[in-house]
């Protein structure tokens, strides 16, 4: 039922979302009895009218009739005794809420509102708003475990996130990328999978330029993300289909794990100059597919092992088999160990003859496992631009104990300061600071 009196209009106002709280003209109305407390909501949710055999079977079903009826009874006079005798209406076969008793309850405003959302008549949710509040404060009568209260509950949880959802389309179509990610972000607080704000996160990390975080939204591996990635392009419409390959390595265990839609297969070459294709997670391109599940592989790399992923204007050419061209690439892959990993690049590129018979864009990109040495420094900290100093700092401290000279020092503490710096600038743009 529509609700559309103010908070500021009523003297009675009824919280039902997280805690039970009654207040009449701004006083905290004491009913400590969960039934009574079950009553009021219960005909405050559904201010129609009621059998009351109806509401005594529903409150005290365990009860034989004649008990049920007089707890019924009971609770109506103690309720009537602390917030007026005409606000609940009742004769000797029916019970209801007073229609013209101005009451507001934000269960019902909460519904309201989201429904306003969704037909567009509602405004702009604002962190101001008592009406409808940004920071959900909970479930429907949240210490209750009552089986009305339990069907009612997610409902209204929902008609919460469907009006937060319906504010980040309204945020992506004005262009106020950030108000839209923050809202995102709320919906994943109360359902931490909901497909749509997923969507929505990854479109709004990737337009203000947070590549990372658009590809490790909701990714618990690389098919997963390949498979989230498939039906986003479905509802982006910026392409018809997409080829990716994504992979994820630990560097302290050289456990790899790998995904691969419609891409070249990765090149693995072993530390002994052996060479392999990673070809078990191979999949068809991107193409909006909802239904796809996209897989995923793993190996585990042996130390000073190296990936060379690459787009396929390396390998493809006319007039020539795309299996002699994989072939070519795999024996250059042989004469690989030991190259410098700033060489890779060039050398392949100029294995495959990709310097004289270019016709397509060309990108390498080679990964040379190092195992992650134990005992390393190790910080995390706030990601905040005051902590650089300690961080500088405790690094110049574990390199005095292991007597590394100034200039080494110098150069290491640069390189990891700047890094750390730029991670605090853009990891967390418009969202609330995490770790670095």
């Amino acid at each position: 039922m529509a609700q559309r009196i103010l908070p500021q209009e009523a003297n009675i106002r009824l919280f039902l979302l997280g805690m039970f709280r009654v207040e009449r003209d701004g006083a905290v109305v004491p009913i400590t009895f969960q039934k009574q407390q079950s009553l009021f909501a219960y005909l405050a949710l559904h201010p129609e009218e009621h059998a009351r055999e109806k509401i005594a079977t529903l409150l005290w079903g365990d009860s034989t009739d004649q008990r049920a009826r007089n707890s019924l009874r009971v609770a109506l006079t103690a309720l009537r005794q602390r917030l007026g005798s005409d606000l609940i209406l009742s004769d000797r076969e029916t019970v209801q809420i007073n229609p013209d008793a101005l009451l507001w309850v934000d269960g019902l405003a909460l519904q309201t509102e989201s429904e306003a959302q969704d037909n567009g008549s509602g405004a702009a949710l604002s962190t101001n708003s008592s009406f409808f509040p940004l920071d959900y404060p909970g479930d429907l009568l949240a210490d209750s475990y009552e089986e009305w209260v339990l069907q009612e509950r997610e409902p209204l949880r929902q008609h919460y996130i469907a009006a937060l959802l319906t504010q980040v389309g309204r945020a992506r179509a004005a262009s106020d990328y950030p108000r839209a990610t923050e809202l995102a972000q709320l919906v994943l607080k109360l359902e931490r999978a909901n497909e749509r704000a997923h969507q929505h996160l990854m479109f709004l990390y990737a337009v203000q330029g947070e590549r990372n975080a658009a590809l490790a939204q909701y990714a618990e591996s690389p098919g997963d993300l390949l498979t989230r990635l498939d039906r986003f392009l479905g509802t982006s419409g910026t392409t018809d289909f997409a080829t990716v390959s994504y992979g994820v390595l630990d560097p302290a265990t050289g456990v790899f794990e790998y995904s691969s839609a419609g891409h070249p297969p990765i090149l693995l070459v072993s530390p002994e100059g052996e060479t392999r294709w990673l070809d078990e997670a191979q999949s068809p391109p991107l193409c909006g597919d909802d239904e796809r599940r996209r897989p995923d592989a793993k190996v585990i790399l042996e130390p000073t092992s190296l990936l060379v992923f690459y787009s396929d204007g390396l390998i493809e050419r006319r007039g020539e088999l795309l299996n002699d061209r994989l072939d070519r690439l795999k024996n250059a892959g042989s004469s690989l160990v030991g190259l410098p990993i700033a060489d890779v690049g060039d050398y392949l590129v100029v294995a495959l003859g990709v310097d004289t018979s270019r016709e397509d864009d060309v990108a390498v990109l080679a990964v040379h496992f190092n195992p992650l040495a134990r005992g390393g420094f190790h910080l995390v900290f706030p990601a905040e631009p005051s902590e650089l100093r300690n961080l500088r700092a405790s690094m110049r401290d574990w390199l005095d104990e292991r007597h590394v000279g100034p200039a080494d020092q110098d150069a290491l503490v640069l390189a990891t300061g700047e890094a750390c710096s730029n991670a605090i600038e853009h990891s967390y743009s418009g969202r609330t600071a995490g770790e670095v």
